[in-house]
């Protein structure tokens, strides 16, 4: 008993809500599915939001929202609480997470302040019970910013968000909550840079890690983000050579083994296991495309094969 003695208030309650969150009767016999959105979802695009909302688990309706991303912290929690209730979200159910870096001054709210929120129990309360966790678009850099410690520790929220996840919530993330999905992450680069011509440079970052295998880009169409994807996959190997690139106003589902498209556009099942860099290029990538509905199995269940970037 002495060790608990000595713990701040706030820490054991943050413990607290991490063992009553284990606790629930309602616990899912595998993690949650993801649902990574490419960015620009139109608000008419019912079949994503229906997607994200019918993947809670039963017993757990609560929505969470985090804007961490974005430089219009509360603004952005408003957009998207409006959305999801438009497309038959129980406003009841849902709770803004108050977890930002900057402030938008044209908001009376000083959303800079909620920046040590991710060890703040009221705010983790928010995400201990819900079953659906929604990231907002911005820069994905604040997202890690915000959840993970300076030597790239886990913070408690994200902790709780972890858990959560394992007890089968939903976790989906549009534009930049959608790159910080994958670990490595892609912070940032220009397509044209990727293959050696002008632009910024590409950027490559610790990411949440939901996604355990392979690295996810959005805006994938709008941008021609193959370049940058590839080079991606060629410098970061522990990514397995399997990258994910969702088009805009479209999200890829991922469900144990499943991938499954929604939307209007494209997900590209990047495959470059037995590729290799060949001057500005890559010889042997395979490409795979999933349009609305369309299902496939993820790479890595199917056979290994030669690590990714070797010449034969």
């Amino acid at each position: 008993m002495r060790a608990f003695v000595h713990l701040r208030p706030s820490l054991f309650a943050v413990l607290a809500l991490l063992l009553a969150a284990r606790a629930l009767p309602a616990v899912a016999a595998a993690p949650g599915a993801l649902l990574i959105a490419g960015g620009a979802i139109r608000e008419d695009n019912a079949a994503l939001f229906h997607a994200f909302l019918a993947r809670r688990p039963e017993g757990r309706p609560g929505i969470a929202i985090i804007a961490a991303a974005s430089a219009e912290p509360a603004a952005a929690l408003a957009r998207t609480r409006e959305l999801l209730v438009r497309h038959g979200a129980d406003p009841a159910t849902i709770r803004l997470v108050h977890l930002a870096l900057l402030d938008d001054p044209t908001t009376p709210e000083d959303e800079k302040g909620w920046a040590g929120n991710a060890t703040d129990p009221h705010e983790m309360s928010k995400i201990a019970t819900a079953g659906a966790i929604w990231f907002t678009g911005g820069d994905q850099a604040r997202i890690v910013e915000a959840l993970k410690r300076p030597d790239g520790t886990d913070t408690p929220m994200l902790e709780a968000l972890r858990a959560a996840h394992r007890q089968g919530a939903v976790v989906g993330g549009t534009s930049a909550g959608a790159a910080a999905m994958s670990n490595p992450m892609i912070r940032g680069g220009d397509p044209v840079a990727a293959v050696g011509g002008a632009g910024e440079a590409l950027v490559l970052g610790p990411g949440l890690g939901f996604l355990d295998e392979g690295i996810a880009d959005q805006h994938f169409d709008a941008r021609y983000r193959l370049p940058r994807l590839l080079k991606a996959l060629a410098l970061r190997p522990e990514a397995g050579g399997i990258g994910y690139g969702v088009a805009e106003d479209t999200a890829l589902i991922v469900e144990g083994d499943g991938l499954t498209a929604v939307g209007r556009g494209l997900v590209t099942i990047v495959d470059t296991r037995r590729a290799f860099a060949n001057g500005q290029g890559f010889d042997g990538v395979s490409l795979r495309f999933l349009a609305d509905g369309q299902s496939a199995v993820r790479p890595r269940a199917a056979a290994p094969r030669r690590p990714p970037h070797t010449r034969p």
